[in-house]
């Protein structure tokens, strides 16, 4: 299965128009199947700004390179050290991958880049109004909230993690994006309860009437024009590793 995963990544015409996108998903596939890593973590430390700015130059190749590297580095961090997953915060919080000699975390990563600049305990409602130099060159120029349901935490309530290309995204992050809703939503009479994902970036997804539409085109749930109030199921956080799809 390995090598028909990889030989599958080297013969993609999306990989072999866009190497960054390789790299992503190339780095990506060596954590699952327990390869080396530091070629991978060589050349991202290595690219130049010009490059990422080059390759990357709109948004849908911003959101595929970087949700790919971001399920790609909770995997590889916890795998190398599940103690750190203790303390979240500070997990979340590192800086641990080196990227265009810039040192992330997966922080910047969620937040600043796929969330465009958001304050990370603002709910999508407070922007970071001082990002950094890198974080405004390389951030999207439009959130998508799709990609909550493309990046795994490594929490048991996450969703599940696709390898991400660029000419299948829309296809890949539609799926993603049902396949969560159906799983962890359900209509109780005129309450609709959702993923704490909702909750935590309210901002994101917007009011009530918002996240009831959202919902609706995602699902085939009946009764939500009568819904009346939204809950949020607790999330698990029990670290949860290999979700793959």
């Amino acid at each position: 299965m390995k090598q028909i995963l990889l030989i599958f990544i080297a013969m993609s015409s999306t990989v072999q128009a866009y190497p960054l996108i390789k790299l992503s998903q190339e780095y990506l596939a060596a954590i699952r199947y327990d390869q080396d890593v530091d070629c991978y973590l060589r050349e991202l430390s290595e690219l130049s700004q010009d490059e990422l700015t080059k390759q990357l130059d709109a948004d849908i190749k911003k959101k595929v390179f970087w949700i790919n590297v971001y399920n790609a580095i909770v995997q590889w961090a916890l795998k190398t050290d599940s103690t750190e997953y203790k303390n979240r915060m500070a997990f979340y919080g590192k800086k641990r991958i080196v990227v265009a000699g810039k040192l992330l975390s997966l922080n910047t990563i969620e937040h600043g880049i796929l969330r465009k600049s958001q304050w990370i305990y603002g709910q999508g409602k407070v922007r970071n109004w001082f990002p950094g130099k890198f974080e405004k060159q390389n951030r999207v120029e439009a959130l998508d909230v799709r990609v909550h349901f493309a990046l795994n935490c490594g929490a048991k309530s996450c969703p599940p993690i696709l390898f991400y290309e660029v000419d299948k995204y829309e296809a890949q992050i539609e799926e993603a994006t049902k396949g969560f809703l159906s799983e962890t939503s359900q209509v109780k009479g005129e309450v609709l309860e959702l993923s704490k994902l909702f909750f935590y970036y309210s901002g994101d997804f917007g009011n009530k009437k918002e996240k009831v539409a959202f919902v609706k085109k995602y699902t085939g749930f009946q009764g939500l024009e009568q819904i009346k109030k939204i809950k949020y199921s607790t999330y698990d956080w029990t670290m949860q590793l290999d979700m793959y799809r």
